[in-house]
Formats: C-alpha cells, structure tokens, sequence
C-alpha cells in the first residue's frame, strides 16, 4: 500500500498538486474520547476522524466562537463571577467562549454525563480542578475561580514546552483542546497530525535545550529496563513533570521558565511530587518512575498487578512488572552470596565486623558514616542499629563493594529509603567547584537532619568528611579547628588516618596544595581563616593569597 501511495504523490508533485498523507491509526481508547468531544457536526464535514481533521474541527469552531463574542445574554451571576476573576492571561472574551462551548453559558444544568456547570465539571476529574461538589461547579464564583486558576496553570506550562503563547486569541483553541484532552491527549493528537501546511509540522514536546541525564527512551521504561529517578534529566524528565502538575495538579514547586516547577530535573521536590502520586494510586511509593508509575501516570488509573502486594497474587506473578521484581531479588540473592564468599567479616573492622571507619555522628539524632559497605556489612548494620532508616551513598565508583543498582535495591527491600548523589564530581557541566561543593553538601545535610542516616563513600574519609562536619558546625556549633581535628582522624587531610590518602606524598597536602579538597573544607571552616588560625599553613599553596 505505501509503494502505491508513494508512486501516487510522486505523480502529485510533477501536476503540481497536494501529496496525500498517510493518517497515523488512533488507538482505541484514544478515538472513543476524541469522537465525544465532538459535535453532531463532525459528521458533516469528514468522513473519518484522523488527528488532523479533529485539529482542524476544532481550530475552526474555537475561532468561530470567538469571533462571535457570546456572553451578552448570560446571567447576571455569570458577568459578575467573570468580571470579579477575569485576568490579563484569561479575559472576559476567553471566559466566554469557554463558557459557550462548553454549556452555552448557563451557570447550571447536567449535560447527561455527569458533568454540571459552565465549564462542564465532570465528577471523577472534580479534585483535578478543586471541585468539591455538584454545588461547587453549578455556583458561577466558585466555577469560575477553579476554571482561571487551573487553566492559567496549563497554558502557563504549555506554553512554556512548546514556545507558543497559548493564551493569545490566535492559539487559545490549543488551550481549549489542552483543557478537554488533557495536556498528554494534546500532545499525542498534535503530534501524530501529518499537515504541516495547517499546522506547520511543529513537533510538541520535542526539542529542548535540557542536558540528559539517564534513560532517553520511553520504551525502556515500559519495558523495564530503566527508570526515571532523582538526579535524572531531560526530555522525560520534563515529560513527565508535565503530566503530574497539569493531569494531577501536583505541585512541584516553582523552578522552570513559567515558575511552575516544570524543569526537566528530576531534584527533590519532584521526588516527593512522585511519591504523593504513587500514595494516591495505590503503587509502591519509592519516588522512582518505573514501569508501573509512568504507565499510571500516562493511563489515569493503576494496572492491576501494579498494585501494592499484587505479585503476591497467582494471578499477577507472571507480568511483566512482577517478573522484573522477582529477577532484582534473585540478583540482589546471589550478589549477598558472592559477598559471604569473597569478604572475612573478621578482617572488616576488628571487635565490631563493621565496615571501616563506621562510626556514629556526634549529634545524638541516630546519624553513622561509613566506607563503602557490601550487602552483607550492610545487613550487619541494619541488624546492629534496626533504626537507621536511610542510607546516602556519596560515590559513583563501582568495583567498590557492590553497584549503586544492587545496593538500592537491597536497602529498598528492607523497607529503608535509599539516596545516591555523586559528591565526588558535583560540578556535572560546568567548572564552579565550589558551587558544585556546596550544592553537595546541602544534599547531605538535607538527610542527616532527617536523622537515623547512615552515610557513605568510598572511603568514609573525605566526601562524608566535610558533610559531617558541616552537620556537627550547624547542630552542636563546634569551634572551627575542633572540627578540622575531628575529620582529619578519618581522612589523609593533616597526615593523620593511615589509610585513605596515606601515600606519603598526599600526606598534608591535600588542602595545601589548593586541590579540589578545598572546597570540601570551605564547607565548615572558611579558608583565610584555616590559614591564618596556625602561621605553619600560611606556607600552603592555597594560603599564600592571604598574607
């Protein structure tokens, strides 16, 4: 069929005429919500529905509408709930045509499908707009406040993704389609549309000036493959933030070019703005866009065996998702049996069988440090000190006892919270150590002020040094130069942890000869000062500038 179509346009073209598209198939579920969110008079002008004459129906009935102004004869309580929340972004003329559209303007009055007032408040999507009842959507104030604030919400967003100002009179029909598709039917409508004479071929969602960080493909994740977590970023990253904050109304704070918390970064607040989602839908809450959370994310409802304790189920212990979580145990079971083989917990740390440098954090919150543990020093841990209830891991180096993946899972599996940030390269695409070093170290204050936080590097020396000791100057406000003596007995910083950095031309050096170590002591002791507190360090590299 495509040869055919093909030697057709290709004969097109030489007389000079249109060459044919060839329509992209809607699914299903897709043209059952397109065809209710049309008019009898679809019919009249197509005879299929493809995504760009649904476009086009609607650009051109938007417009129509608009033209016409329609709003002279509302009620009076219409005009006053319009004029009193009118804006600059939502004026009295678009109040209108969204109000015509949808209900004719009549403040109450169900449609048949469950859906009242004058913007058509349907009610399994009433929380979506701060609908709490049939009351709320049929009082023209009330309706009228929850339509301005949640639409200001999708054009601000929108607008921002696809650099077309949606609230101007020439683009408000996207708006429209955003408020009746969703912001994730929109983009799949918009996309799959072929015309680029109409609609100019401009791709939504699909170019971004966003440095990626973890999985590229949607694919992967749906496979299982991959995950979206924190630190990621990118295309996805931002895709998904635009489902949650526009589908859901989950705020994620207001980072991005609109101040709506659409970014393209996976940081906290993201985290948590996932973690609600998944509370809500009844998946596993672990802040981690899986193939379950982005599924549900995309679908609007939670696939049955995704369902928090489903695999348990005969019914469900052969999906995919099930199947994947069955396969990580397996692994994390023979990871934990190569490390009873290959490690003499005698030799770990004598007297405790602790990794080295295992230690608790002054501070009395329950806080301990560490060097890389395996899973089974981990266990150890878990088993010796049952209220550690997270675990932060500061390095990305593998060959290090076990990969970032097993150890998530295994401290997942024990029902503790897992973080990972690399501390050792915290600049990622730029060369501000000391921004990078900070940003770092406000990571990790973050979690030890949660408290019950074991936190870990390579060694336990260095990268948790200068958290550590950031944490104790802020909590128990030690002097300056009782900290340095404090992390030194951990790091090869002044010569004093023979371990770490005990090669003898480190020793006394890291600080002196102004290494990135710097940066990890400007955390809790200004650098003039460390200098100028002993005239021995006023030799250093690094302190020379200050004599």
């Amino acid at each position: 069929m495509s040869l055919i179509r093909e030697e057709i346009n290709r004969v097109r073209e030489i007389m000079g005429l249109p060459v044919i598209k060839e329509q992209v198939e809607i699914p299903a579920d897709t043209l059952h919500k397109m065809k209710n969110n049309v008019y009898k008079d679809f019919g009249d002008k197509y005879d299929t529905m493809t995504y760009c004459n649904f476009l086009e129906y609607w650009k051109n009935k938007y417009n129509e509408d608009y033209s016409e102004n329609n709003g002279g004869g509302y009620e009076q309580p219409v005009k006053d709930a319009f004029e009193k929340h009118k804006t600059s972004k939502l004026p009295m003329r678009l109040l209108n045509t969204f109000a015509w559209i949808e209900n004719s303007g009549r403040e109450k009055g169900d449609n048949g499908q469950g859906c009242w007032g004058l913007f058509q408040y349907c009610r399994p999507y009433w929380s979506d707009y701060g609908i709490t009842s049939q009351e709320d959507a049929e009082n023209a104030d009330i309706a009228t406040r929850q339509f301005v604030k949640y639409a200001t919400s999708l054009g601000n967003s929108f607008s921002s993704s696809i650099g077309v100002d949606v609230f101007s009179p020439e683009n408000q029909w996207l708006l429209y389609l955003i408020w009746q598709q969703g912001s994730g039917g929109i983009r799949r409508i918009y996309n799959n549309c072929e015309d680029t004479e109409t609609f100019k071929g401009d791709k939504i969602f699909v170019k971004s000036e966003l440095k990626t960080k973890g999985p590229t493909s949607i694919g992967d994740i749906e496979m299982g493959k991959d995950t979206l977590q924190r630190g990621d970023s990118g295309d996805l990253v931002k895709y998904v933030q635009l489902m949650l904050v526009n589908d859901y109304s989950i705020d994620l704070s207001n980072s991005g070019p609109m101040n709506d918390g659409i970014d393209g970064k996976f940081l906290d607040i993201m985290e948590d703005g996932i973690k609600e989602f998944q509370e809500r839908f009844n998946l596993v809450v672990d802040g981690v866009v899986g193939k379950c959370t982005l599924e549900t994310i995309a679908k609007g409802r939670t696939p049955r065996c995704c369902r928090k304790n489903a695999c348990k189920k005969d019914n469900c212990k052969d999906s995919v998702w099930c199947s994947k979580i069955k396969k990580d145990k397996e692994k994390i079971t023979t990871n934990k049996k190569k490390d009873d083989k290959d490690v003499d917990i005698n030799n770990i740390t004598p007297g405790n069988k602790l990794p080295g440098n295992f230690a608790e954090i002054p501070g009395g919150q329950g806080n301990f440090r560490c060097e890389q543990p395996t899973l089974k020093e981990l266990a150890k841990v878990f088993e010796d000190y049952p209220d550690i209830e997270r675990v932060v891991r500061m390095n990305n180096l593998e060959g290090t006892g076990v990969e970032k993946h097993d150890e998530k899972a295994y401290v997942e599996s024990t029902g503790r919270e897992y973080i990972w940030f690399n501390a050792h390269d915290p600049y990622r695409g730029g060369r501000n150590y000391e921004t990078g070093y900070t940003g770092a170290v406000d990571k990790g204050l973050k979690e030890l002020n949660e408290g019950n936080t074991l936190i870990h590097c390579t060694h336990g020396a260095d990268r948790t040094g200068f958290v550590v000791a950031a944490y104790i100057k802020k909590r128990l406000g030690w002097s300056n130069e009782k900290l340095w003596d404090y992390t030194i007995q951990f790091n090869g910083w002044d010569g004093g942890y023979d371990g770490c950095c005990s090669n003898a031309k480190y020793r006394s050096k890291l600080i002196c000869n102004a290494t990135n170590f710097v940066y990890y002591l400007a955390s809790f002791y200004p650098i003039e000062e460390w200098c100028k507190a002993k005239e021995s360090r006023m030799s250093c590299k690094v302190c020379k500038k200050y004599k």
